[in-house]
């Protein structure tokens, strides 16, 4: 197994070879010169050893490399004999990047096809008025809530939606149902009975820190509230609201 030392500059190349590089060509040498010697195929680095003495250099700048050298050799020959070795691709390295470029092309026909649907989940803050059934104490709390909605095309998820929702906490536990309204935008969860849940999540004090998502032992009254209040809420807190997933392709049939 052969054993490569050292880090030679342009400079150092230059001196070994006997070459003159170009202004013009000398940049392009230093700006494509690495010192780390782990050339990676997909690069556009190459890295000079001084034992052996010899370039190694990506797959993709390779040709181009290995001209310009020509290029010198045959104006003068090296004063010593300099290898040249191409790093490629191994085909573990190629499977991965195909599997990544499926991945991506994939990603890109879901953002950019119109009829692809986006599950969009809005967290909320909403005060409340927190009761002990133990005790009977009462305090004021955020209570954290979310609602899912579902747009078609991605491009068509709004910045922000508007409507009501009403919530509820009693003894049998978490009640929540919304509204949409949007004179623009036309939201999925507005046509669907079954997406119009509001769900529940936990409790921030009214300074905005997140205390737990403990219900037992604690009840509200209904509440019926604005969304989009609810949610700049939680913005202000969290500085995002919305977690935008992708969930399907609609498939129209003729």
């Amino acid at each position: 197994m052969a054993i490569y030392l050292g880090n030679l500059t342009i400079s150092d190349l230059e001196r070994r070879t006997g070459y003159v590089f170009s202004d013009e060509d000398r940049k392009w040498l230093e700006s494509h010169r690495q010192d780390d010697a782990n050339i990676k195929f997909d690069s556009n680095k190459f890295h000079i050893f001084d034992l052996p003495f010899e370039i190694f250099a990506s797959q993709k700048i390779s040709d181009y490399l290995l001209k310009l050298l020509m290029k010198y050799e045959e104006i003068k020959p090296s004063k010593e004999q300099l290898q040249f070795a191409v790093v490629k691709e191994t085909e573990e390295q190629k499977e991965r990047r195909l599997k990544k470029e499926k991945e991506e092309k994939e990603w890109q026909d879901k953002l950019n096809n119109p009829n692809s649907v986006w599950n969009v989940k809005w967290h909320m803050l909403v005060p409340v008025r927190l009761k002990s059934l133990e005790t009977g104490s009462e305090c004021d709390m955020l209570y954290w809530c979310f609602i899912n909605t579902y747009t078609t095309g991605r491009n068509n998820i709004p910045e922000i939606i508007d409507g009501t929702a009403n919530i509820l906490l009693d003894e049998e536990g978490f009640h929540g149902r919304f509204t949409l309204y949007d004179e623009e935008i036309v939201n999925d969860a507005d046509k669907y009975e079954e997406y119009k849940y509001v769900v529940g999540a936990g409790f921030y004090n009214e300074r905005g820190n997140y205390v737990g998502s403990n219900h037992h032992g604690v009840v509200f009254e209904n509440i019926t509230f604005n969304i989009k209040d609810a949610i700049n809420r939680y913005i202000d807190i969290n500085g995002q609201s919305k977690e935008i997933h992708f969930d399907k392709i609609n498939e129209y049939k003729n």
